[in-house]
């Protein structure tokens, strides 16, 4: 806005932000992530995927999964509150993340359990917690959450149910 001038070492920094990516093809590199984590999420729930409909939606990295499977890969999510979709925004500084392989590594296998231990020992530090429900995404209001999976549900009787069958990691 004209009565708000944006001062300039924040123009410049944001004009190398765009250098930045210009040179090194930030579109190319979002759009392999992205096709690397929907070929792992068909490759892993395709036997969940109900004949004829897509269960991977999204553009570039902005990825977006039906809730039932979102579960099935215990990660917290961006969700709108009617919507049947989970929304996930992958980490894109993970440098292996273009591998299918790694990806599994790091979001359901061998890596995710230190990764999980990581945060969970973190938030025992803190006095925190998960901060929403992986069932409906609203505020973690219970102190029950998972230790191993970093996982927090809101309390209502729906989503405890559903917490309390998640398998852990």
């Amino acid at each position: 806005m004209v009565t708000r001038p944006i001062s300039t070492p924040v123009l410049i920094e944001a004009l190398g932000t765009l250098n930045v990516a210009a040179a090194e093809d930030w579109p190319q590199e979002v759009s392999k992530f992205g096709k690397a984590f929907r070929e792992f999420i068909i490759r892993y729930a395709k036997n969940d995927q109900p004949p004829g409909e897509t269960i991977v939606r999204g553009l570039g990295a902005f990825i977006a999964v039906p809730r039932e499977i979102n579960k099935k890969f215990n990660v917290m999510a961006a969700f709108r509150r009617r919507s049947d979709w989970a929304r996930w925004i992958p980490k894109l500084n993970v440098a292996a993340a273009v591998d299918s392989e790694a990806i599994k590594r790091y979001l359901i296998g061998s890596d995710t359990r230190y990764l999980r231990y990581v945060m969970t020992e973190e938030a025992n530090q803190l006095g925190t917690k998960p901060l929403w429900c992986w069932i409906c995404e609203i505020d973690a209001m219970t102190d029950d959450w998972c230790r191993t999976c970093f996982l927090g549900h809101c309390g209502t009787e729906e989503c405890a149910k559903g917490f309390n069958t998640h398998k852990c990691l």
